[in-house]
């Protein structure tokens, strides 16, 4: 399955994603927030691939690799994700830092938040961030995210949103 936007294509994050995965995930600036600064092991990163793949064929939630319909790099992933205690079901995204500031979070998440409507019948779209993440909270408050909460998760300072769907 496909999702496209004006600049975008998602599909599923797969098998053969699995290098550029982790080095999405080894960079700076995406590590800092998404892995809480550690640098993760293959192992890692591979026990995330196979979680998504598990999460998509069970409940259509997962990863998405985010990719330019003209470029074969990955630019990022966006999805469901389960974060905190308990577990709850939150939209998650992070590009390369080489993207940031084109918009691409947005434009990618707004596509999830439509695919979390029509697929998986949510009516409330969860996320939450770093409090320190300014620029992820910049992107949650333009697609329509309300500030819910703010306490401490994982021992880190963590702002929650909330997104109500028209359905």
């Amino acid at each position: 399955m496909l999702l496209t936007t004006r600049r975008l294509v998602m599909r599923p994050l797969a098998e053969e994603d699995y290098d550029e995965f982790h080095a999405l995930l080894t960079e700076p600036g995406v590590r800092r927030y998404l892995c809480d600064d550690r640098i993760l092991s293959t192992e890692e990163t591979r026990g995330f691939l196979e979680q998504s793949r598990r999460l998509l064929a069970n409940e259509s939630a997962g990863l998405w690799a985010i990719r330019r319909p003209e470029e074969a790099a990955l630019l990022g992933i966006v999805g469901y994700w389960y974060f905190h205690e308990p577990p709850q079901l939150e939209l998650l995204y992070a590009l390369s830092e080489g993207v940031w500031k084109l918009g691409y979070a947005t434009e990618a998440s707004r596509r999830m938040i439509d695919y979390g409507r029509q697929r998986l019948n949510l009516a409330i779209i969860l996320a939450s961030t770093d409090t320190p993440n300014v620029a992820s909270i910049r992107v949650l408050e333009r697609l329509g995210f309300v500030f819910t909460d703010r306490r401490s998760s994982n021992g880190l300072d963590t702002s929650f949103f909330a997104l109500a769907l028209e359905q």
